[in-house]
């Protein structure tokens, strides 16, 4: 095994094509992993919609979640403000420095 590594890394050809074969894994990995979250985020907002839908009373836990998720997305929503903010006062900066 030490003689197959040695091999790769010793030459520039093999190396690029071991480390295309890496990228190449894992963007597959992770474009999966996101289509089951996807997935399994569009099922938990079907069972959130139908017991809105049918007046049933959510389950404590499907109401907990639904309101961490709203309190995720009001603290992801600020953070985007924040970022937007940042960048442009970076970018006002950068103006000031150029000019």
């Amino acid at each position: 095994m030490e003689a197959f590594i040695d091999k790769v890394l010793g030459s520039p050809m093999l190396l690029a094509i071991a480390i295309g074969l890496l990228i190449v894994i894992v963007y597959a990995v992770l474009k999966k992993l996101f289509k089951m979250a996807l997935f399994l985020l569009l099922i938990l907002i079907g069972a959130l919609v139908w017991f809105e839908m049918t007046g049933t009373p959510m389950p404590d836990e499907l109401e907990a979640l639904k309101e961490k998720g709203k309190e995720t997305y009001e603290s992801v929503r600020d953070g985007v403000k924040k970022a937007g903010e940042t960048a442009k006062d970076v970018k006002d900066g950068l103006d000031k420095l150029g000019d």
